[in-house]
C-alpha cells in the first residue's frame, strides 16, 4: 500500500489501494474456507455473478431511497446508516469484480480520471451547458 504525505502533515495511506487489498484478503479468506466453493472457480468466470450481485445491492439501495412516489415517503436520515452499509455492499461487489478481471487500484484510478474528463468534455461542449455558465 503506498502513502502520500499529506497537506497537514504525516503521512496518508492509499484509500482504493487499502481497499483493494482488504477485498483480496476477504476473497482469499473465502476460498481458504470453502476450497471447493465459488471462489475455486476462475476469477473471470465469476464476474457475472458480482454484477448481478451489483444491480441487487442498488435495487436494495433504491428501496432506501423513496424512489416510488406512489407510497409514503421515509425520513432519509433515519435511514442513513442503512443506505451507508448498502452502498458499502456496492463498493464490495464492485471491488471483487474488479479483482477478478486483473484490474488494479491504480488502473481503476486511472481509467476513472479519464472517463471524469471525458464526461466533462461532453457537458462542456453541450450549448445548453454553455448557456448556464456564460
Amino acid at each position: 500500500m503506498s502513502e502520500t504525505r499529506s497537506p497537514r502533515g504525516g503521512f496518508v495511506t492509499d484509500r482504493l489501494e487499502t481497499l483493494f487489498a482488504l477485498q483480496n484478503e476477504l476473497a482469499e479468506m473465502y476460498h481458504q474456507h470453502r476450497p471447493q466453493g465459488f471462489y475455486a472457480q476462475e476469477p473471470i468466470t465469476r464476474c457475472t455473478t458480482w454484477t448481478r450481485a451489483l444491480i441487487h445491492e442498488a435495487c436494495e439501495l433504491e428501496d432506501e431511497l423513496n424512489w416510488k412516489p406512489w407510497k409514503n415517503t421515509r425520513d432519509l436520515q433515519a435511514s442513513r446508516e442503512h443506505r451507508l452499509d448498502e452502498t458499502s455492499d456496492i463498493l464490495h461487489f464492485f471491488l471483487q469484480l474488479a479483482l477478478d478481471q486483473g484490474f488494479t487500484a491504480d488502473e481503476i484510478f486511472e481509467a476513472y480520471k479519464r472517463k471524469h474528463a471525458e464526461n466533462r468534455r461532453r457537458q462542456e461542449s453541450d450549448p445548453a451547458y454553455s448557456a448556464h455558465h456564460s
